[in-house]
């Protein structure tokens, strides 16, 4: 198969279009205070002072979770900042398949799948599944669910 992700190209059109903005509320925070660099870094109460709500993508500098529409309590759509390499393909329409480089235990991934699923992420039947065969299958990118006889 391959090395590693990386080394995977997928076919224009195989990733999921996912508009950012659509859901989520959309910030504005100059770039030298978003800054990594521990000297000049503020604490979260001193960044928020800074952090102004914006409309449109070209304005922002920042992604936020926080749901831009009222559902009649406070609503999220994950935007997570990932340490490892990640790759998403669309596996079937409006339908993903995740892959993260990153090594951990059975005990470590089933509680990674138990909360996925818990968030509405994944389905249970998947879960339950993957736990019965002691592993996560996906079909290879590229290969949909139809296949040609």
């Amino acid at each position: 198969m391959y090395e590693s992700l990386a080394e995977h190209k997928p076919e224009p059109g195989v990733l999921p279009r996912v508009d950012v903005a659509k859901h989520r509320t959309l910030y504005f925070v100059p770039e030298h205070i978003l800054s990594p660099d521990s000297a000049t870094a503020l604490t979260e109460p001193e960044q928020a002072e800074h952090r102004e709500k914006v409309e449109t993508l070209e304005e922002a500098t920042l992604v936020g979770s926080l749901a831009n529409m009222n559902f009649g309590r406070q609503m999220h759509y994950p935007a997570i900042d990932i340490d490892h390499p990640a790759m998403v393909v669309e596996s079937s329409p409006g339908k993903s398949h995740l892959y993260i480089e990153k090594a951990m235990t059975w005990e470590q991934y089933t509680v990674l799948l138990q909360a996925m699923v818990y968030a509405g992420i994944v389905e249970r039947g998947y879960l339950d599944a993957s736990i019965n065969r002691g592993q996560t299958f996906l079909r290879k990118p590229g290969l949909g669910k139809e296949r040609k006889s």
